[in-house]
């Protein structure tokens, strides 16, 4: 659905004689063992480009006569049969998995545009041992047969890591993945109840999205940076979010709709954090931030009556926006410092909050938005 542009019009293949157009770098032998020997498939050594759009039974005929091959377009693999393509080195273009059984690429080193797995109904497993590289998306959009992915040597991913709607996958094996260059979406995955396979992930462009997991405890301990929300929203069995000791930039932080969720932590000291979310957690009582100085954007806690501090603002004095609403805090000194709140301020239905102190807050706190202050407690 991504890719109708090219596939209305294939133009007939060629074999040219220059060297590989594609990213990846061919010079170095790949090392990761093939699943069926367990010894590393042969390198790539400048193998002939052929050019042009590529469907299954063109690009299996081709590899029936080159040992080694590069294709400078897109390939799209369809035909619901098993499809094995030993001579594929790169991919200048993208490659799409739409209708097949099994797809076995053991050489594929790199691709210049996406890998996209759409319309797969009967496809299992996708296993790509020598890939180091994505020079746009790699997505897995409609498999719901699929139980396992596997690219141990992927590093990279230039745009997004799209995972949605695969009900079986319980396994990830991404295990060497660096960088994502946008955002990386774990969704609709019921059977995924780990993040193991995302290990050494340590930068994010921009945000990390689980929603509709199997997750049990959310932890990414490689991760440094996170330019966008790290969000976990919505996993029906999560009940921690923690481990991620080498954390240095999170920008926001956002944990919702989360019920069996009773803690948050484990992020590194002196992590800069930026705007924090929560809601409808009913379970969750403990929040271990590593604190805050001078300012922080929005502090937004709602339907968490169970948390009743929130430590890593103590020594904030400046807030863009701040939302207590039906929360356990039992009374402000987390807010001691606090000067300024430049939009909105709303302290609402806390039950167990005196309400003087709320009045007393809102009356100190220079706000330059509304304020709105009711509902509170005795």
């Amino acid at each position: 659905m991504l890719l109708v542009g090219w596939l209305a019009c294939t133009p007939s293949p060629t074999v040219g004689s220059t060297s590989p157009t594609s990213t990846a770098d061919t010079s170095t032998p790949p090392t990761t063992p093939t699943a069926d020997t367990g010894t590393p498939p042969g390198p790539c050594e400048r193998p002939p480009v052929v050019s042009g759009d590529l469907h299954t039974a063109e690009a299996v005929a081709l590899c029936e006569a080159h040992d080694d091959l590069s294709l400078s377009g897109n390939l799209h693999l369809d035909g619901g049969g098993a499809v094995e393509l030993p001579c594929l080195c790169d991919l200048g273009g993208n490659l799409v998995i739409g209708d097949v059984r099994s797809v076995s690429l053991p050489r594929l080193q790199g691709t210049a545009g996406q890998i996209l797995v759409d319309g797969s109904p009967a496809l299992t497993e996708l296993e790509l041992p020598s890939l180091t590289q994505v020079g746009r998306n790699l997505a897995v959009l409609d498999a719901p047969a699929i139980t396992r992915l596997s690219a141990p040597a992927l590093t990279r991913v230039a745009s997004d890591l799209q995972l949605e709607g695969a009900p079986l996958l319980s396994t990830l094996e991404l295990t060497a993945l660096d960088r994502v260059g946008d955002t990386v979406w774990l969704t609709d995955l019921p059977a995924l109840t780990s993040l193991d396979g995302l290990s050494a992930l340590r930068d994010v462009e921009w945000g990390v999205f689980a929603s509709g997991t199997g997750l049990v405890v959310a932890s990414l301990p490689s991760l440094e940076r996170c330019g966008g929300p790290l969000a976990f929203v919505g996993n029906p069995s999560l009940e921690r979010v923690e481990g991620f000791p080498a954390s240095r930039e999170v920008a926001e932080l956002r944990v919702t709709d989360d019920p069996h969720l009773t803690a948050i932590g484990g992020f590194a000291a002196g992590t800069w954090l930026w705007d924090l979310r929560l809601g409808d957690d009913p379970l969750l009582a403990g929040l271990d931030l590593p604190a805050q100085t001078t300012m922080v954007g929005v502090v937004e806690l709602e339907h968490v009556p169970l948390l009743a501090s929130v430590p890593h603002v103590v020594g904030v004095t400046d807030v863009f926006h701040l939302r207590l609403l039906d929360t356990g805090l039992q009374d402000l000194d987390d807010f001691t410092a606090l000067e300024r709140v430049v939009s909105n301020l709303t302290i609402v239905d806390n039950a167990q909050l005196p309400r003087l102190q709320a009045l007393a807050l809102a009356a100190r706190v220079d706000v330059g938005g509304t304020t709105t202050v009711r509902g509170n407690g005795p």
